[in-house]
C-alpha cells in the first residue's frame, strides 16, 4: 500500500474542519485486493486519511457504513466531477474519469455549509495537483 503525505497550505486551509494537523495521508488502492476491499466495512475513515483508486470510473458504497465524498479526476488530475455525499448502498460514476478519491463525507458537512461547492472543488483541485506532483 502506497502512502503519500500532503503538506500544502491550501490543503490545510481546506481541511481545517477535518483535522488539526498539517498532513493528509492518501492511501492508494493499487492492487486487486485493495481495490476490491476499498473502504468496505470501515465504520469511519480517519479525519486525516483519504483513498485513491487509479484507473477507476465507477464506485459503489455497498456494505459501507458511511457516506463518502467522491472526487473523479481525469489523467491530468483535474477534477471533472465532485459528489459531496454518496450514501451507503449507492453507485456513482463518471465515464470520463481516470481515477477517484474518496473521503468520509461526514467530515466535510460543516465545510460545505461554510463554503460553496465551487470553492471546495477549487481547493481540492490544488491539493490533488500537489499529490500528483509527489508521485512523479
Amino acid at each position: 500500500m502506497t502512502r503519500i503525505a500532503l503538506t500544502d497550505p491550501l490543503w490545510e486551509q481546506l481541511l481545517i474542519v477535518l483535522y488539526k494537523f498539517n498532513r493528509m495521508t492518501i492511501i492508494m488502492a493499487d492492487s486487486f485486493w485493495q481495490r476490491l476491499r476499498g473502504l468496505i466495512g470501515m465504520p469511519s475513515l480517519p479525519k486525516d486519511k483519504g483513498m485513491y483508486f487509479p484507473r477507476c470510473k465507477i464506485v459503489h458504497t455497498m456494505f459501507m457504513r458511511m457516506p463518502i465524498l467522491v472526487v473523479f479526476c481525469n489523467k491530468k488530475g483535474q477534477i471533472i466531477k465532485l459528489i459531496p455525499s454518496v450514501k451507503p448502498w449507492s453507485i456513482a460514476f463518471c465515464f470520463k474519469a481516470s481515477g477517484v478519491y474518496e473521503f468520509d463525507a461526514r467530515h466535510y458537512e460543516v465545510l460545505l455549509q461554510q463554503k460553496d461547492l465551487f470553492s471546495v472543488q477549487k481547493d481540492l483541485q490544488q491539493a490533488i495537483f500537489e499529490y500528483m506532483h509527489t508521485l512523479s
